[in-house]
């Protein structure tokens, strides 16, 4: 009896050490970084290109405990101080007595669960930058008193500066210099993050390793897509090219349309292989996605749309022919369109800062299907 195929494939989640590929190197370093004291790293890269997972990977191999804040998800840097406070794991039975003390000085009150510190500090009597002071204080005190080393990380670091603007950053930066039981890490997906933090003006001007997370080499990548093809149960079929010539370079895209692209083959699918991959890309951008790409479009001005419609077409979008084609009325109308539209990330700029694309290859094809050079664009696949 012929086993029923199981697609493999995750985008939905970090990776597993089962599905990661080619990132031996920076896994390596990156463990070597955890295991040391007081580094200051900045990983950058777009968003989707595994930076997520990277970290998630080398720490698992490395056996250290990351206390991480996503500062995209948080309201305010009170909110962030309390999420890093209670990320802070159970100390051992032998300094308990010693932790609950440090937290009773420092904290005011805590209660003591069977796993966990509950923590009772009233946060919001304070500054929120006094807060954020106080929550890397502290986990640097438990470090110190445990002898071990904590690695704090704070995801998507650009949004700090909508939380606390460039004081906070500068504070951050004067923790990070005083303490010796704290690796900090760094990372973000803004195009802008990297000149923000390395600027000569910048508070962590010659302080941080940087690491970029580009793409995995699409031979490569290409590859393990069919190896885990075959593992899922589709024998026959080498389409991981195809896959990765349709998606981009970026990893959680090129998953995410092998994953539909595994299922229209297993499905049954009689095309070739470049034909199953643009089926996927096509079921993705057009289906999947489609009432969230209309609720962007239907958030967007008309210029918004026609330079999106420009992009997507290959257009320059500040020509004069595109201008007059797109009804756009100016290239200056078009140019602050289009920094709304990479502050909102849909566009993304190269890291020259010349030259801007989709972040996303499933709303740039949408658009390029919804997109005719006028003012009205049908909304439906």
């Amino acid at each position: 009896m012929k086993a029923t195929p199981v697609n493999p494939f995750f985008f939905e989640r970090t990776a597993d050490r089962w599905s990661f590929t080619d990132r031996e190197d920076l896994l390596a370093i990156i463990e070597r970084l955890l295991r040391e004291r007081g580094r200051r790293v900045l990983f950058y890269g777009r968003r989707r290109m595994g930076k997520t997972s990277l970290i998630d990977n080398a720490a698992l191999k490395a056996s250290v405990r990351i206390i991480k804040v996503d500062l995209s998800l948080v309201v305010g840097l009170t909110e962030a101080a309390t999420l890093l406070l209670n990320q802070i794991p159970r100390p051992p039975e032998a300094i308990f007595g010693k932790i609950a003390k440090l937290v009773e000085k420092k904290l005011g009150s805590v209660s003591v669960s069977l796993w966990k510190f509950a923590f009772k500090a009233d946060l919001r009597q304070s500054t929120s930058q006094a807060n954020i002071d106080l929550a890397l204080d502290f986990i640097e005190a438990v470090a110190e008193a445990e002898d071990t080393i904590y690695t704090v990380w704070l995801d998507e670091f650009q949004e700090i500066w909508k939380l606390g603007g460039e004081d906070i950053v500068w504070r951050i930066r004067a923790l990070s210099q005083r303490h010796r039981h704290i690796n900090y890490f760094f990372s973000g997906s803004d195009h802008r993050l990297l000149k923000r933090m390395t600027d000569p003006k910048a508070a962590f001007f010659k302080q941080l390793e940087t690491i970029e997370v580009g793409p995995i080499d699409p031979e490569l990548m290409a590859k393990w897509i069919d190896a885990r093809m075959r593992q899922g149960g589709i024998l026959t079929k080498k389409i991981g090219a195809a896959i990765v010539a349709v998606a981009g370079p970026c990893t959680g895209d090129i998953v995410r349309v092998a994953k539909t692209a595994f299922d229209i083959l297993a499905a049954g699918h009689k095309g070739d292989d470049g034909a199953a991959a643009e089926r996927a890309m096509n079921d993705i951008s057009l289906r999947q996605l489609h009432n969230e790409h209309a609720a962007f479009w239907r958030q967007m001005t008309s210029v918004q749309r026609a330079v999106l419609r420009a992009i997507a077409a290959d257009r320059a979008p500040q020509s004069a022919e595109t201008v007059s084609l797109y009804g756009i009325g100016s290239p200056s109308n078009a140019g602050a369109a289009i920094e709304a539209l990479v502050e909102a990330q849909f566009l993304t700029r190269n890291l020259d800062g010349k030259g801007v694309f989709f972040d996303s290859p499933f709303f740039k094809q949408w658009v390029a299907a919804n997109g005719a050079p006028s003012d009205v664009a049908p909304l439906n696949p």
